[in-house]
């Protein structure tokens, strides 16, 4: 059995979370955090700081205040040759937490498909904790929509699968419950979910759900959650 954690954002230790995150996130844990869902040129650019650097600590500083060892707090490198994947791959095997951090899906797909994590992950799943915040959250659900943005990254509407930590439960984060657009967005998701068998919840800012993945329907929600 695995527990999965879906967020809006990185800010894990805020009020918000922080309660009950630490029932499950202990001292002693290993957490390994992926970063590919950052603009594909930006990651390789800046492989250093964000493995060994200043990227890295400021990725850690969320996870510091649940007593994780910064020597236990590892950035997946960018898998671009067989050593670096046999690498992950064995800190995947090692691993108490997985993370997946925000910024776009289509990134993180590739880049595991493209490397065989994606089946690696799948494989070794059973224990382990799983985090995602944002696209994160969205890419370890078995189904998650892209909506179309006011900003305008994202002007199309489109269902995609996802790696299926999650079976139950599909998010969309950066909910305004105010926002019509959002509303919008939110009964699209709903009706396009109908033949899907999963549940439709929109995340707030600050708001996230709890859960074993092999009984989703006892759920703990965190901050602004809506069903």
């Amino acid at each position: 059995m695995s527990k999965c954690v879906l967020l809006s954002n990185n800010n894990i230790s805020d009020e918000y979370a922080f309660n009950e995150l630490q029932k499950i996130i202990k001292p002693n844990m290993k957490v390994l955090c992926f970063t590919y869902a950052s603009d594909l040129k930006w990651q390789m650019e800046n492989q250093d700081t964000l493995v060994y650097g200043e990227e890295r600590k400021s990725l850690y500083k969320h996870w510091a205040n649940f007593g994780i060892e910064y020597g236990d707090f590892i950035v997946a490198p960018f898998p671009k040759d067989t050593t670096e994947i046999r690498y992950i791959k064995e800190k995947i095997k090692m691993s108490d937490v997985i993370f997946f951090n925000g910024g776009f899906m289509e990134n993180i797909d590739f880049i595991l498909k493209l490397s065989g994590l994606w089946n690696f992950i799948l494989e070794n799943q059973e224990g382990k904790i799983f985090v995602g915040s944002s696209a994160g959250a969205l890419i370890l659900q078995s189904i998650y929509h892209i909506c179309p943005h006011v900003d305008g990254y994202y002007n199309y509407y489109e269902k995609k699968k996802g790696l299926g930590i999650t079976k139950g439960y599909s998010v969309q984060p950066h909910y305004h419950k105010n926002n019509f657009h959002h509303k919008v967005n939110m009964l699209v998701c709903k009706i396009a979910s109908l033949k899907d068998k999963v549940k439709i919840v929109m995340l707030g800012e600050n708001g996230g759900l709890i859960f074993d993945t092999e009984n989703e329907k006892e759920v703990i929600t965190i901050g602004e959650v809506y069903f």
